[in-house]
């Protein structure tokens, strides 16, 4: 019989912190490079896969650990339980594990086209029924465009990483603004990842900056400018 593992997903740069749980009957090793291969080949954008792009465009890949062993009778019990524990602490699962199909609640924020934050929702449920949107449409705009209705939708994560640490690191924290030419709309984001992260048509990072740093559109539509 084969073993079966809860494992958690580490960014090697911050190793008390689990980003990701999961289950394998798999090697360690194998379940890992799936994870890897996945976020390199895959068109989706949920919330893990960003996460391990954006370690990947860093040349850093994240490490897998064994949070604990469990049997066929308990797996379910025991994913859910580590998802629970981690899941205010940046943990980048959307479901609540063993395989319910359940979504934990996990706090958004709503803000306007803008970019000027209007609210704070404890789960997409509470959104839905607030503002008056399908689940979908909000789903959606938090994986892909963040655009969702006549409002911007973001998940509420802690920002762990450092900033102000070297000019490489800097750049890619600095504020910056987004506006759209021809529908004539702003979007403000916290960093030139996060942008990316909001809208995937933007794939060529060193293009990005290239537009940015010399006042370029980007695709002859798109102006990117830093908030100072």
């Amino acid at each position: 019989m084969k073993n079966i593992y809860i494992y958690g997903l580490i960014d090697p740069r911050y190793p008390k912190i689990i980003r990701y749980v999961g289950k394998t009957k798999n090697k360690l090793n194998k379940r890992l490079t799936d994870h890897i291969n996945e976020a390199r080949r895959s068109k989706s954008n949920n919330y893990k896969l960003n996460w391990i792009r954006s370690l990947l465009f860093e040349k850093i890949k994240p490490i897998i650990t064994i949070l604990e062993a469990v049997t066929e009778n308990n797996w379910q019990e025991k994913e859910k339980y580590w998802i629970h524990k981690y899941k205010n602490k940046n943990l980048t699962n959307t479901l609540e594990g063993g395989y319910s199909g359940g979504i934990y609640t996990v706090s958004i924020l709503q803000y306007d086209l803008h970019g000027q934050f209007i609210k704070e929702f404890s789960s997409i449920e509470e959104a839905c029924n607030k503002v008056k949107l399908k689940r979908g449409c909000i789903t959606s705009a938090l994986q892909r465009s963040g655009l969702g209705g006549v409002y911007q939708w973001r998940y509420k994560t802690d920002e762990i990483y450092p900033k102000n640490i070297g000019q490489h690191v800097t750049s890619r924290f600095t504020k910056v603004k987004l506006t759209d030419t021809i529908k004539n709309i702003e979007f403000y984001f916290d960093s030139i990842k996060e942008l990316k992260h909001n809208f995937p048509i933007f794939k060529s990072n060193s293009r990005l900056l290239k537009c940015r740093n010399n006042n370029l559109l980007y695709k002859k539509r798109f102006k990117i400018e830093d908030i100072v």
